[in-house]
């Protein structure tokens, strides 16, 4: 009995399971020809136990009758249009779709940067399949493997790919670490660009892609350039780097260009491009600090080494190697721009004001040891050019006239150049200096007779077209000048004996001083407008009354603020004005003329003035009366 109920059981067992195998593989059928179906209802409320409980049902759910249809998509490039479809397979057909999908985009996308040509169509469409996959819902796949091939992850990995693609497509910088070559690769990077630009944007223009490649492209090629900025560099390679890339790069004959009207609109990474500039505006200051300073230290080498010869091409080479130098930087920084112009100015003033401070022309042992007795007087004529021009050419690179170094080798250059003149006139052709001792006792010579003698030797220096001529006339005349009212104030004590002799002090001074003005004018007719002082002390021992003679020292000490007290103290005594009328006027000319310099406060006076004051003091000390470095240097201890 037991055993026959076991067998029952067993034979119900059986049965149960045939029952559930047989429901098994008719669900499987239903999936498979669900044309076949009867009621759409029963069919979704039966649970297949090859689906999650979990799962959605899906109303488009489609079997694998329509793969047949996928690949023929596939096959033809038509991915936008497979993708829905391929979407609403079982997740098992997806993967397998998907996965051909991407190998179609990927060799589409590759062939085109590649430079082979693709059909927009399959392009596009490819595009667009990869866009569409940015919504893929990625939660459906996350339990399968080879999730990385799935929709929701194309975006990514093409843009690695294009990424990549166009960073291995542009011109790499030889690793030669000389920069002879710059020149030719942004030709050759250009020529890349302008081809690849043409050829691509009319393929990708209204896609996603066109902005995406545009900013690769970009950041590529500043790639390459700051890779140029780390080679050795001579400043001609760091102008041509910089105005390709401030000129050319947007110009008409790379983006700007008149088919590539597209990228106006594109939005290019600027960062990129002001972080470039500012290395490369680093490094051409650093390449002009280097080049600069070892040009100029050449210059001068060339300067010290030449024969100093009265030919007009070697008396300007040293100032004209300067500024065809200097100038040829200035110029080639404006065709970047004007405040790349302004910071090349500056740096290179800055080292022009570091040479100049070693420029010593009239060191002892180079004049002692190098320059010959024959030779002399040229090189001194060319040191003073020299110096003139130097100077007033740093006034031309400097923005701020006060600045304090510029001031410094400035006056540091004045004093040398003052020098190099008071070594020209007191060298043998000009010892016989003019003496008014005599002249004043009505014993020496004629003035016109000793203006003439001084004039004819200097009218017998060379390089007379030249601003050192110039100078140095305008020096012999202020020292006969000084010489003259040195003379004439040392009449103070018998002024009354020099009336008798002239008879009109006041006109025979007048007359001198219209002389000597009118000998030394025949050299240089710009005296006239610019040293008339002795002519204006002339007409204001002239004067009468003490209101005009206030209005004329005024005027006078506003012309010539290098004048001191004392000396206009001297000059009023001269017209035996009482002390009181003497204070009145001193208080009104000190009233207008803040700017009086005393002898006593040691400012620096020019070279001439300094001389004109030390002869005064020579006289009122009743000491010898002399002309040298030991009397300047005490007036002007800052010399």
């Amino acid at each position: 009995m037991f055993e026959l109920a076991k067998c029952i059981h067993n034979s119900h067992t059986m049965s149960k399971k045939k029952n559930i195998r047989k429901m098994f593989f008719k669900n499987i059928k239903k999936r498979l020809n669900p044309s076949k179906t009867g009621n759409n209802k029963n069919r979704i409320d039966e649970m297949d136990p090859l689906l999650k409980k979990d799962d959605p049902p899906n109303p488009n759910y489609m079997g694998i009758n329509e793969a047949p249809q996928i690949g023929q998509m596939l096959q033809n490039g038509q991915l936008s249009e497979a993708y829905p479809l391929i979407c609403a397979l079982d997740r098992s057909h997806r993967k397998t779709h998907f996965e051909v999908m991407q190998k179609q985009w990927t060799r589409l996308i590759t062939e085109v940067f590649s430079g082979y040509t693709a059909d927009p169509k399959k392009l596009h469409s490819a595009l667009q399949v990869i866009q569409m996959g940015k919504s893929y819902d990625s939660c459906l796949e996350d339990h399968l493997e080879g999730e990385e091939l799935m929709p929701h992850k194309w975006w990514a990995e093409c843009t690695k790919l294009i990424e990549k693609l166009v960073m291995t497509g542009v011109p790499q910088l030889s690793s030669d670490r000389q920069g002879s070559g710059v020149n030719g690769y942004l030709q050759t990077v250009q020529e890349y660009m302008l081809q690849e630009l043409l050829r691509l944007t009319p393929l990708l223009q209204g896609t996603w892609v066109l902005q995406l490649y545009a900013h690769y492209l970009h950041k590529s090629i500043f790639e390459q350039l700051n890779k140029a900025l780390e080679r050795a560099m001579l400043i001609s390679d760091c102008f041509i780097l910089l105005f390709w890339t401030m000129r050319t790069y947007k110009s008409e004959h790379l983006l700007g260009h008149q088919k590539l009207y597209q990228y106006k609109d594109l939005d290019l990474d600027m960062v990129l491009f002001t972080s470039w500039f500012t290395k490369a505006q680093d490094k051409l200051l650093q390449c002009i600090k280097l080049e600069v300073s070892e040009t100029l230290e050449k210059i001068l080498k060339n300067e010290y080494s030449a024969e100093a010869t009265p030919d007009e091409e070697k008396f300007i080479q040293f100032q004209l190697d300067i500024k065809l130098f200097l100038n040829g930087l200035i110029k080639e920084a404006q065709k970047i721009s004007q405040e790349m112009k302004k910071c090349v100015q500056v740096a290179c003033a800055r080292e022009l004001l570091l040479f100049a401070e070693k420029y010593q022309p009239l060191h002892n042992k180079y004049m002692n040891t190098y320059i010959r007795a024959s030779s002399r007087e040229i090189y001194l004529m060319k040191a003073i050019n020299n110096l003139i021009n130097l100077r007033l050419y740093l006034g031309t690179l400097i923005d701020d006239p006060e600045d304090s170094n510029f001031r410094r080798v400035e006056s540091s250059l004045k004093r040398t150049e003052e020098q190099a003149v008071n070594i020209l006139l007191s060298e043998e052709v000009f010892k016989s200096q003019t003496r008014f001792k005599k002249y004043f006792k009505g014993k020496g010579r004629p003035l016109n007779e000793m203006a003439e003698e001084i004039v004819g030797r200097l009218g017998r220096l060379q390089m007379q077209n030249h601003d050192a001529y110039k100078v140095v006339v305008t020096s012999a005349y202020e020292r006969i000048c000084s010489e003259y009212l040195m003379g004439l104030l040392a009449t103070i004590t018998n002024y009354r004996c020099l009336l008798k002799l002239w008879n009109n002090n006041e006109q025979r001074m007048k007359h001198d001083a219209e002389c000597l003005l009118r000998s030394f004018s025949s050299l240089d007719a710009g005296l006239r407008n610019n040293n008339q002082m002795l002519v204006q002390v002339a007409e204001l021992l002239q004067l009468k009354e003490v209101s005009n003679i206030m209005l004329a020292a005024t005027a006078m000490m506003q012309k010539f603020p290098q004048l001191s007290e004392k000396i206009l103290k001297d000059i009023l005594a001269l017209k035996q004005l009482s002390k009181s009328q003497i204070a009145s006027i001193l208080e009104v000319v000190k009233e207008n003329n803040h700017h009086l310099v005393k002898n006593n406060e040691g400012i620096r006076l020019p070279v001439c003035l300094a001389r004109l004051l030390s002869c005064f003091c020579c006289c009122f000390r009743k000491k010898k009366k002399t002309v040298g470095p030991a009397l300047d240097s005490q007036l002007n201890p800052h010399v």
